[in-house]
């Protein structure tokens, strides 16, 4: 079936906008940054409460209940959100574009999951500027065309792609009960090692890089094809695992000659250095893969670090709080190699290590069947949202 397609310039709303710091310097607001929106998830996860007289000069378009938010900065990365009730009148970033539909033309959940489609993401990176900070004009963003259907069809396909979202809701929830279990196991054992670890706790600290081998292919982009060596980004590490999802691969006879710098192993840890900063994961496949974009590989020294509890300790309140300070960007954070590598670890000895492994390793196995489902649950999701918008549901 095919539809009009519309500007949606023409199809949504003017934003009021203000001056915190000026119209109201004593009162408190919340206020969304890009650093506020969950990239996977899609909502609006931590909002910041600040003073009016301290708020960031960004801080300048009130947001209502049902707007969309997208983020003008590196478009490929997605970084949207639905506004919902809890949100109403707060500010948000000059950094997102606010699309408000007009409800007699266009509705609001048929927009936010437009938002979301691969086509909308594809015309905004092809127009983004600036190649080591490629970003969008809200002027561009409304300038994009979404094939638009009849109100009530509008309406219609939402409610199934909202039934469907949820489906994977429901299954990244399980997802996160099962994962905290090896969050609350590493603290019950070693505590918060680097600021408060548990009592009588022995543990050697030292930075990093004295029993972690570093592998940095950070700023290299290998050209890629249909099918061969599959290649992992930071697109595809996720905090605790991997989503295979986006698939890419590199061409299987320029392996060799790529991966100069060393090779990922079984059991390595992946880490995302920015957009986002401080995802990690264990590779758990002796496949052979291509590790990209914004990653770091780090090879511990088995004979002192089991890769565990590497794992667990670099999601630890006191690390993530010295990797934020050893970050930097206003608008994306990102930490270099050289200071990530002289972040303090602290570890006990390998046996306790070991036995910390042993306990989380069938929470993990589980861990991984909940995954699996998942992957299904997003594949569902992804049919349906490129058949809703060819006018096949």
């Amino acid at each position: 079936m095919s539809w009009p397609k519309v500007a949606l310039g023409e199809l949504v709303q003017p934003i009021s906008k203000w001056n915190p710091s000026s119209d109201a310097p004593d009162e408190y607001l919340s206020y969304i940054d890009i650093a506020s929106v969950d990239q996977e998830r899609k909502q609006v996860v931590g909002p910041q409460r600040v003073l009016g007289a301290e708020a960031p000069s960004r801080a300048r378009q009130l947001v209502e209940q049902g707007d969309v938010l997208v983020s003008t900065v590196r478009p490929n990365l997605n970084a949207v959100a639905f506004v919902g009730s809890e949100h109403q009148g707060a500010t948000a970033s000059t950094g997102f574009s606010v699309l408000r539909a007009w409800p007699n033309k266009l509705d609001g959940r048929f927009l936010y999951h437009w938002s979301k489609h691969p086509r909308f993401v594809e015309m905004l990176t092809k127009r983004a500027t600036g190649q080591s900070y490629p970003a969008v004009s809200d002027k561009i963003i409304k300038e994009t065309e979404i094939p638009l259907p009849p109100l009530e069809e509008q309406k219609r396909i939402a409610a199934i792609l909202d039934k469907a979202d949820e489906l994977r809701r429901l299954r990244r929830r399980a997802i996160d009960r099962l994962d905290t279990f090896g969050m609350a196991c590493f603290k019950e054992m070693f505590g918060d090692p680097l600021d408060a670890p548990t009592s009588d706790l022995q543990l050697t600290i030292e930075p990093l890089d004295e029993s972690i081998h570093f592998i940095d292919y950070r700023g290299k982009t290998p050209p890629k094809s249909e099918q061969g060596i599959p290649l992992i980004t930071a697109k595809n590490v996720k905090q605790g695992y991997i989503n295979r999802e986006p698939r890419e691969f590199i061409e299987t006879d320029q392996y060799d000659s790529w991966m100069t710098r060393g090779f990922p192993q079984f059991g390595n840890i992946l880490f995302t250095t920015e957009a986002p900063l401080g995802n990690v994961a264990q590779l758990l496949t002796e496949e052979k893969l291509v590790i990209g974009q914004r990653l770091l590989t780090l090879q511990p020294d088995q004979t002192v670090l089991d890769s565990k509890y590497v794992l667990y300790f670099l999601r630890s309140k006191g690390f993530r709080k010295r990797m934020i300070l050893n970050s930097s960007g206003s608008t994306v954070r990102g930490i270099k190699s050289r200071l990530l590598k002289k972040i303090d670890i602290a570890y006990p000895s390998i046996e306790l290590q070991r036995t910390f492994s042993a306990r989380v390793s069938q929470a993990e196995c589980l861990l991984n069947q909940a995954h699996v489902q998942s992957v299904l649950a997003e594949s569902l999701f992804s049919s349906l949202q490129q058949r809703a918008f060819r006018g096949e549901l």
